[in-house]
């Protein structure tokens, strides 16, 4: 008899494989951003936030829903793969158009269309792995992706590529080869399946989760808004840090991944958290690890990025206080989507995302990037108390029933 998956054995292979993902494109923009002047490196980095942001557009929770849908038995994979080609297929259209629009403009901003389709089409095929508790093949292709890239980002420079066209690049050749070996598994697992074409919208039920995916989406738009309201130099100044508070919610992140299916399948709310509660020393590691950071700040900036980034020290301390709030919120927003609670937690993600994108705006001018970082820890505090009373509520509401 197959041993059934554990909740802990699911994630730390993804929490080790993306914690060295996430350590290798923290290396890849550090490098980047030393080879580059201050201006032109802002421009790649928000040129790769624009490319997550359409491709969070685009995606409007079609992987969250259908990851929860396969999870549930709910739809087959076969179902799934006809509505993903079909999302694939519309994406190219819009990388194409954005990318003729753009290249009438800036060559590095255009770009951002080629990093928009490689992460659609990846995290896309993604989703009947995460669903299917498919820990081991996850953390591989996490490996793959940022492996690669960093290969190929060495490769351009030493043939003379800038810094920054070569960052663009290689984050998209590493993203489209893991793509490739994630379509082969999909495509072996439904082969000799015959599945009638869906023509429809793809989107079709996933609304709420589009609205919390679009809110997730909209708020890597801190660092645009930030190059618009403050200039490039401000922008180049966050842009060379915040990517470094996204290994500290690595932990986080992989154990929502990993929970979904469990939580999906359990039979009440209650039963879901005694599951959860099993592994939540993943969670305790993540937020440790976030507050380990800021008194470390000054000596990582003053090492990794030298003395034109000492103004950033503050900025990454706030970002990291910030992240121990968003670690919470990432299990209780994905464990309520989970339960049946996707409308409101989407209606919390899209209140919190444009009060921090108005604060980013309004205070980009006179503080700089300090203002995205007090917008951001004061975004998830927010949301982490919204989340904890609809947490209670979701409880109180099965007692009675």
């Amino acid at each position: 008899m197959k041993k059934k998956p554990s909740l802990s054995g699911q994630a730390l292979p993804i929490i080790a494989a993306t914690g060295v993902s996430q350590a290798v494109t923290a290396l890849l923009f550090i490098v980047a951003a030393r080879l580059s002047t201050v201006d032109l490196f802002g421009l790649a980095a928000t040129s790769v936030a624009l490319g997550m942001v359409i491709s969070g557009l685009l995606d409007f929770g079609f992987n969250s829903f259908f990851t929860r849908d396969l999870a549930a038995s709910r739809v087959s994979v076969e179902v799934y793969w006809a509505k993903a080609k079909t999302k694939i297929a519309i994406g190219a259209i819009v990388a194409t158009v954005w990318f003729c629009v753009l290249i009438q403009f800036n060559d590095l901003l255009a770009q951002s269309s080629l990093i928009f389709l490689s992460v659609l089409t990846f995290q896309t095929l993604l989703v009947p792995l995460r669903a299917q508790s498919r820990g081991g093949l996850l953390a591989s292709l996490f490996l793959v992706e940022r492996l690669l890239a960093a290969v190929m980002f060495a490769l351009l420079l030493q043939v003379g590529v800038d810094s920054a066209t070569s960052l663009m690049l290689a984050l998209v050749f590493g993203t489209g080869c893991a793509a490739l070996v994630a379509m082969n598994d999909l495509r072996a697992s439904t082969k000799g399946t015959k599945v009638r074409a869906h023509r429809g919208v793809p989107w079709i039920g996933s609304r709420n989760y589009g609205v919390s995916a679009l809110s997730n989406s909209l708020q890597q738009l801190d660092l645009p808004l930030l190059t618009l309201f403050g200039g490039p130099i401000v922008g180049g100044i966050y842009g060379a840090i915040n990517k470094w508070t996204q290994p500290l919610g690595i932990v986080a992140n992989a154990f929502a991944t990993a929970s979904t299916p469990f939580i999906a399948k359990a039979n009440s709310t209650k039963d879901a958290i005694i599951e959860v509660k099993k592994s939540r020393w993943i969670v305790w590691l993540s937020c440790f690890l976030a507050a380990a950071m800021v008194p470390l700040a000054p000596s990582l900036i003053s090492t990794l990025l030298g003395a034109k980034y000492l103004s950033a020290v503050p900025v990454f301390q706030l970002l990291a206080l910030g992240t121990i709030p968003g670690i919470v919120n990432q299990l209780l927003a994905t464990g309520l989507q989970a339960r049946g609670y996707d409308k409101q937690v989407a209606r919390i993600s899209a209140s919190g995302v444009l009060l921090q994108l108005a604060t980013v705006s309004s205070l980009a001018w006179s503080i700089g990037a300090l203002g995205a970082a007090i917008a951001y820890s004061t975004l998830q505090s927010g949301v982490f108390i919204a989340l904890t009373l609809l947490l209670i509520r979701k409880i109180n509401l099965e007692d009675l029933s």
